[in-house]
């Protein structure tokens, strides 16, 4: 019949990276298209002074009339749970601390990474025009107000989904890439399409 009674194990997650389609698309469009753009990217440097590094952002130079800088802007997510903890511990005359059996409750932190570190409000910038009607009881949470950084808790009922994400983007992200990088995005084109954009130009 096709069954068999094996033991549970836990394997590892297959979310479809390796299929060959993906692997042919990832090798023949999408990494040619990022080394086409290498010589026009923005990116974040550490800069030696007076004894100290400082880190400060390096535009490309001579780039040729009409063409722009481009911004690559990167989602990130991680997970943490109340119960997380080293593996390792000190430990006085063996007496071992009892540990919590389960994870505990869990958060996922959802935040955008551009060049010199997260996405965030420049200092120079006092005043914040970042809509917050994404905050509701089953919508992520801002975790600063200069940052494009959310918190939701998972588990049970309450996932992130695609519909947050673009709600982040469009609600907080695209306005504060606008403050940090000026004329990085078409706010117009971007609005029309309705697309998360995962560069933009500047």
């Amino acid at each position: 019949m096709g069954y068999k009674f094996p033991n549970v194990r836990k394997g590892i997650y297959q979310n479809g990276y390796e299929q060959h389609d993906v692997v042919q698309y990832r090798q023949k469009c999408f990494v040619p298209a990022l080394k086409g753009l290498e010589d026009r990217r923005v990116r974040g440097g550490l800069v030696a002074s007076n004894q100290s590094e400082s880190l400060q952002i390096k535009y490309p130079t001579d780039l040729p009339a009409g063409v722009k800088s481009i911004v690559f802007v990167v989602h990130d997510e991680s997970t943490f749970n109340a119960n997380d903890g080293r593996s390792k511990i000190w430990i006085k005359d063996d007496q071992m601390p009892l540990k919590k059996k389960t994870c505990g409750k869990g958060i996922r932190v959802l935040d955008f990474l551009i060049p010199g570190g997260r996405m965030r409000v420049p200092e120079a910038v006092d005043t914040l025009f970042i809509q917050e009607d994404i905050i509701n009881d089953n919508a992520p949470r801002r975790l600063d107000l200069h940052l494009a950084a959310c918190s939701i808790g998972y588990g049970g009922d309450t996932w992130w989904d695609g519909a947050q994400l673009v709600d982040q983007v469009l609600k907080m992200a695209i306005q504060i890439i606008e403050l940090a990088f000026p004329n990085c995005f078409t706010r117009k084109r971007i609005m029309e399409t309705k697309i998360a954009p995962s560069v933009s130009e500047a």
